[in-house]
């Protein structure tokens, strides 16, 4: 399993800001909970399958609020991304799906077990 770091994480975001528009920069309390995530994703105790470490990215992403802005973009993409260095490529559907489904996110209408289900669905 490939993982990557904050930093890469945070230049994933301001590549997308850069690209697609919007405020740059973190939270400064916040990012370190993407931080956490990202290392703790490396627990195959915790998180034993790749959809398992996937699911956590994006919803964390989404919930915490680590960047000042684009936060369910970054989650969109640092999922793919997630997706790509461990030899998964995201389909045209992953990206027209989850702009729905990290809306509903935020908005407390989808769970995390439900992503899960929904990213099995979408990549499998």
């Amino acid at each position: 399993m490939y993982y990557f770091d904050l930093r890469c994480a945070i230049d994933f975001h301001d590549d997308i800001i850069r690209e697609i528009g919007g405020l740059g920069g973190y939270n400064k309390t916040q990012i370190g909970y993407l931080n956490s995530v990202l290392e703790q994703i490396q627990n195959d105790d915790y998180y034993p399958t790749f959809f398992d470490k996937m699911t956590h990215i994006i919803f964390s992403c989404v919930k915490f609020h680590p960047f000042l802005d684009g936060n369910k973009r970054a989650a969109i993409y640092l999922g793919c991304h997630f997706a790509k260095v461990n030899g998964l490529d995201c389909p045209n559907r992953y990206y027209t799906k989850m702009e729905h489904v990290v809306v509903k996110i935020a908005k407390d209408y989808i769970s995390k077990d439900d992503l899960k289900d929904i990213l099995f669905v979408i990549l499998a």
